[in-house]
């Protein structure tokens, strides 16, 4: 028997769907902490690249490491639950998938701003829509996953 495209597009929806509701709770806090992730980025990149005057790549990355500390925090007490682990022991993890995000901030910012000629927060904006939600698998599943 022969499966059309629909149907496979169908069954991917209807199981993405079932993940959703099944995991609806860590979702929710993690678009929360990503939202106020978010926030610090902005705000900080804000005062280091308007306020202070550095240049944007250098305030790109200030924003990116406080943002980062905010994220870890809130995700592995709220989001994932996982403070029963020494952090010392996710860190590692942790660090592979931020430097991942950072490459791809980096990337996408330059590109925007170099190539496109737009704004920084553009860019910023962009590479988030990009990482978010690799970074949510990455977490639930590898840096954070549920005690056995």
């Amino acid at each position: 028997m022969k499966v059309s495209q629909t149907q496979v597009i169908r069954q991917f929806a209807s199981r993405l769907y079932q993940y959703a509701l099944a995991n609806k709770k860590s979702i929710f806090l993690f678009l929360l902490v990503g939202t106020l992730s978010a926030a610090v980025n902005f705000a900080s990149f804000t005062i280091f690249w308007k306020w202070i005057g550095l240049n944007y790549q250098v305030a790109v990355s200030i924003a990116y490491v406080l943002s980062v500390v905010v994220h870890f925090v809130a995700n592995r007490k709220l989001t994932f639950q996982s403070d029963h682990t020494h952090f010392l022991l996710q860190m590692p993890r942790y660090l592979t998938m931020i430097f991942i995000n950072y490459i791809t901030t980096m990337v996408v910012t330059r590109m925007v701003v170099e190539v496109f000629h737009l704004s920084p927060y553009l860019g910023i904006l962009c590479s988030i829509g990009i990482t978010i939600n690799i970074s949510y698998l990455l977490l639930r599943y590898w840096v954070f996953p549920r005690a056995a």
